[in-house]
């Protein structure tokens, strides 16, 4: 298992202090060493373009990118090809068929960014992957089309309108390639404090009735319950939007549900029975998983479980799902969603005031 540091603060705070840097010195590159006709309108205008190009992609990294990425050399990479070709753009700000074919470097190298993302973080809030790499897709058609019809079809065309193209293009690639990042919503993952014990309890309760609810607890909570079990080293996790106190949803963590519990399970194969026993240094059990019933079904509980992983990222997880006498099968069908595989049954004859119990335990590497 390959073990992934989260540790933002190098690539985060270079990358962040690069934009500043090269602002700087293309700007001085435009008006002392090109020195810029202040006249030329055209001039004038394109400058004013690639520095608005600049200052949109460090607010993008700023905003909604730095804070989230993994530190790898794939990631640092990227980011900085992407800051040398912002760099080149004001090396040809006034030559529109030169800015659109570092458009089409950037648009790959934007690709690449998204690609690694998915790959190497596995949460924070970027919440449709698909459509995030096909926006990047069509941000490369794009400006390949555009670099081709400039160079090749309409090279003839005055200066003027060849800006023109490039700007329309820019704006277009914006509003059709930039909405999973600017609309996917960013969540934060945190121990939770004394003051979200009674959201918590009230979240989980919500859910205890097996009898009528589809995804159930079998188990109800107090804040008083919490503080104890917080005694015997569970961890308690909530969900929350940047920006945001309301609690969304939360996890219970345990480094292990109990040997005495796992010696009764009946594997699946010996290969999850291995992983599960001998693992126990990078394995947590999950003993509960919730969300307010207020956010159902807009995405707050793969989150939730994807910061987890993030967070987590060198560990391993497993989970009790019951199966008889009540049948948690919107539980079951999420877990598998999200990479869960059925590992074993537990059956007990008799199981918090459950007659006949059944479980599946269900195992995530």
């Amino acid at each position: 298992m390959s073990k992934k540091v989260r540790n933002n603060k190098f690539i985060g705070a270079f990358v962040n202090e690069m934009y500043a840097i090269l602002l700087g010195i293309g700007l001085g590159n435009v008006l002392f060493v090109q020195q810029i006709d202040l006249n030329n309108q055209f001039e004038l205008l394109m400058g004013l373009f690639v520095t608005g190009i600049v200052l949109l992609y460090w607010w993008d990294w700023t905003e909604f990118l730095g804070d989230n990425v993994v530190s790898s050399k794939a990631e640092f990479i990227i980011d900085f090809l992407i800051l040398i070709n912002l760099e080149v753009l004001f090396l040809f700000y006034n030559k529109p068929e030169n800015i659109a074919l570092i458009f089409v470097f950037l648009a790959l190298l934007d690709f690449a960014w998204v690609i690694n993302y998915i790959i190497q973080n596995k949460g924070n809030f970027i919440a449709k992957n698909k459509t995030w790499i096909s926006e990047k897709i069509v941000a490369l058609v794009l400006f390949s089309t555009l670099y081709c019809l400039l160079k090749f079809t309409f090279s003839d065309i005055s200066l003027t309108y060849k800006g023109l193209a490039v700007f329309i293009t820019f704006i277009l690639v914006r509003k059709l390639s930039f909405k999973q990042l600017k609309n996917a919503p960013r969540y934060s993952l945190e121990i939770a404090k004394t003051e979200d014990y009674e959201i918590i309890a009230e979240i989980n309760n919500s859910y205890f009735d097996p009898e009528k609810n589809k995804a159930f607890m079998i188990t109800e909570m107090t804040e008083d319950i919490i503080l104890e079990r917080i005694h015997k080293n569970y961890r308690y996790y909530v969900l929350r939007k940047f920006g945001n106190e309301e609690i969304l949803g939360f996890v219970e963590l345990s480094d292990t549900v109990g040997e005495d519990i796992l010696s009764q399970v009946s594997w699946t194969n010996d290969k999850y029975k291995k992983q599960i026993l001998n693992n126990t240094d990078s394995l947590l059990y999950i003993e509960k998983i919730a969300v307010d019933k207020s956010y159902k079904k807009q995405g707050v509980g793969e989150a939730l479980y994807k910061n987890l992983f993030a967070k987590y990222s060198n560990y391993s997880f497993y989970a009790f799902i019951m199966d008889k006498p009540y049948t948690n099968e919107i539980s079951m069908k999420f877990h598998e969603k999200l990479g869960f595989e059925e590992a074993g049954i537990l059956k007990l004859d008799d199981f918090k005031e459950f007659k006949d119990y059944q479980s599946k335990i269900y195992y995530k590497n």
